[in-house]
């Protein structure tokens, strides 16, 4: 393997694990209410395009431009759709498995998984008691969530369980060191203020 992450798209969970923890997605209903908002005045925009191309006339520069601005518009349509969808319905399953930790988020049994190997993940913990106010808020409205648990892979950081308050994002990462010793080293030295987790 030469990426610490291996990441597929699967219809179904395959082989066993060691450890499943099951959420739901972050739900945050206003802005599912602000997505549903936005896609009604997509579609009206949507079906003013369509029109323009059933109209006769030439196909000029002005209907070139409007072709691919209709293609652009489609596209950021289904992508709002995609995560308004994840944000009501979606699904997040982290699992310990022999040499890797895994996370699949899907809808209706359909999984976008990501594997790390167990040897590259550092630095396992809860966040979410640093972040300032102003951008916590921001994250919660855009659904994303501003506590949760994260760690590092690669040079990368990775945040997951983003449904979860930072006292029970703590409870998954102390159920997951129980099972494996990550980064015991780094992790056995607390910061000055044990009831402060840096989440940047």
């Amino acid at each position: 393997m030469t990426n610490d992450r291996d990441t597929r798209f699967e219809a179904e969970p395959e082989g066993p694990a060691e450890l499943v923890v099951d959420l739901p997605s972050p739900r945050r209903p206003i802005t599912v209410g602000v997505l549903s908002l936005w896609l009604v005045g997509w579609a009206f925009g949507l079906g003013f395009m369509v029109r323009q191309f059933v109209m006769p006339g030439p196909f000029g520069p002005d209907r070139a431009f409007l072709l691919v601005w209709t293609f652009l518009w489609t596209a950021a349509g289904a992508g709002v759709l995609a995560y308004l969808i994840w944000l009501s319905a979606g699904r997040e399953r982290v699992l310990l498995e022999r040499d890797a930790l895994v996370i699949r988020r899907g809808v209706w049994g359909f999984w976008w998984t990501h594997r790390w190997p167990l040897d590259s993940v550092r630095r396992l913990r809860p966040f979410g008691r640093e972040i300032p106010p102003v951008l916590a808020l921001g994250l919660d409205v855009s659904g994303r969530g501003a506590t949760g648990a994260r760690f590092e892979s690669g040079g990368h950081v990775v945040r997951f369980a983003r449904a979860l308050n930072e006292h029970d994002a703590r409870a998954v990462v102390d159920l997951l060191r129980a099972r494996h010793r990550f980064d015991d080293a780094a992790h056995a030295q607390p910061p000055a203020d044990p009831r402060s987790h840096t989440a940047a």
